[in-house]
């Protein structure tokens, strides 16, 4: 039989252990509540650190302390030694309405960056965008004169020249006077114009000069007000340019032609490129 003062100190025993068990489970509780203030932490601090690349937004003083209140409410909320049993249900709506709108703060202070940093982006993709624009203007090769082409197609002693241009449906057996030397006429396409290019070739020298464009295989075309250039059409006209073949005496001229295509929209026109190349060689010079 257990003596009386035996008992007693076994149920104390039990009793300072039962003790230990609360305080133990509320310390586990309060540490837990800390961990999850520690990650709420942890997801703010993510927040603004969020944007663009590793840059980290900058703030004005007020907006830092804003921050910093914020955080701080956050971590007393969480504390184990904030904490008491007796809690004033206004002043703690009060103080998570008044965390709320921190936090609304906060969010704002980081859109506010993330839009900054968005502006930047584009701001930065448009001024490379202009860059390679004007790079390439720099690159588009001059525009040379008649009397490059002259060089280029090697007329040697033999002058060429510009001397206007139509703009027709047909062109050949209706045509009169000079510009209609052919044995062949050629109209215009449905919805097409024809733009006749009219050239003038001659001979200045003290002898005679021989014209020939016929060997030398050289593909031309043309362009009118800036759009793309446009080949010259091959028909059998006695004076198409591109198979020139005449020998020219002294003071002779001969007058010949290269015609394209354009919309029948285009009446006239403003400005006139001609383009040529052979052998792997190329020239572009302007008409007008």
């Amino acid at each position: 039989m257990m003596k009386r003062g035996h008992q007693k100190m076994v149920h104390k025993e039990i009793f300072h252990k039962k003790i230990l068990e609360k305080r133990t489970g509320k310390q586990n509780r309060q540490n837990q509540k800390h961990a999850a203030g520690i990650l709420v932490m942890a997801g703010v601090c993510a927040m603004l650190l969020t944007g663009c690349g590793n840059a980290i937004p900058e703030m004005t003083e007020e907006e830092e302390s804003m921050i910093v209140t914020y955080a701080a409410d956050l971590i007393a909320q969480y504390d184990p030694d904030h904490t008491s049993r007796l809690i004033d249900t206004n002043a703690e709506a009060a103080r998570r309405a008044e965390i709320a709108e921190k936090a609304a703060a906060v969010q704002a202070i980081i859109d506010a960056n993330r839009k900054l940093e968005e502006e930047e982006r584009k701001k930065v993709e448009q001024d490379l965008e202009n860059t390679e624009r004007i790079d390439a203007a720099d690159q588009t090769p001059s525009l040379g004169s008649i009397s490059d082409m002259a060089e280029f197609l090697e007329l040697g002693n033999l002058e060429l020249s510009y001397a206007g241009y139509d703009i027709s449906k047909t062109y050949g057996e209706d045509q009169t006077g000079d510009w209609s030397q052919a044995v062949d006429s050629i109209v215009a396409d449905e919805g097409k114009n024809l733009l006749i290019v009219k050239l003038h070739v001659s001979n200045n020298s003290s002898g005679s000069e021989t014209l020939n464009l016929i060997e030398q295989n050289v593909i031309f075309k043309i362009g009118v007000d800036g759009n793309s250039p446009e080949y010259a059409m091959t028909a059998m006209l006695m004076n198409d340019f591109s198979y020139a073949y005449e020998e020219l005496e002294q003071g002779q001229g001969a007058d010949y032609v290269l015609i394209t295509q354009v919309s029948d929209t285009i009446t006239q026109v403003s400005d006139i490129t001609w383009n040529a190349w052979k052998d792997d060689l190329d020239i572009t010079v302007k008409l007008q």
